[in-house]
C-alpha cells in the first residue's frame, strides 16, 4: 500500500513539476521561518532565568526627554539605587555598578578599569 502511495506522489511531482517545485520551496520556506520565530522566542522567554531568583529580576530603564526627541536608556543614575530602597518597600536589595571607563576618564574597559561595583544595598 504504502508502495502505491509513494508510486502516485513520484508521477504527480513529475507531471507537475514547477507547480511541484513552488509547493516544495513555500513549505520549506514556511518551516525555516517558523522554526527561526520559535528560537527567537525561546531565546527571549529564557533572558536571565539562569539566576536562582530569576522571577525577581527586573531591568530598569529611564526614559529621557532631549532636544525634542524622546530615548529609552538602560544606563540609569546612581543614586536610582538609594531612591528605590527608600520609596518602594517591597524591594529587598540590589546592585549598583558604577564604571569609570571610557575616553572622557581616561581608561578602557578590561581589567584595572577603575570599575567599582556595590551589590546587596539594602
Amino acid at each position: 500500500m504504502w508502495k502505491n502511495y509513494i508510486r502516485v506522489a513520484w508521477r504527480n511531482l513529475a507531471k507537475g513539476r514547477l507547480y511541484s517545485l513552488i509547493n516544495i520551496f513555500g513549505l520549506s520556506a514556511g518551516a525555516a521561518v517558523c522554526i527561526l520565530i520559535m528560537l527567537y522566542v525561546t531565546n527571549e522567554w529564557s533572558y536571565d532565568r539562569f539566576h536562582t531568583r530569576s522571577e525577581r529580576t527586573y531591568r530598569m530603564w529611564v526614559k529621557e526627554h532631549f532636544r525634542g526627541d524622546i530615548f529609552f536608556n538602560t544606563v540609569t543614575p546612581l543614586a536610582m539605587g538609594e531612591a528605590l530602597r527608600d520609596n518602594f518597600p517591597g524591594r529587598k536589595s540590589g546592585p549598583i555598578c558604577l564604571r569609570q571607563c571610557g575616553p572622557a576618564a581616561g581608561q578602557f574597559y578590561g581589567p584595572g578599569s577603575g570599575a567599582l561595583c556595590r551589590s546587596g544595598i539594602s
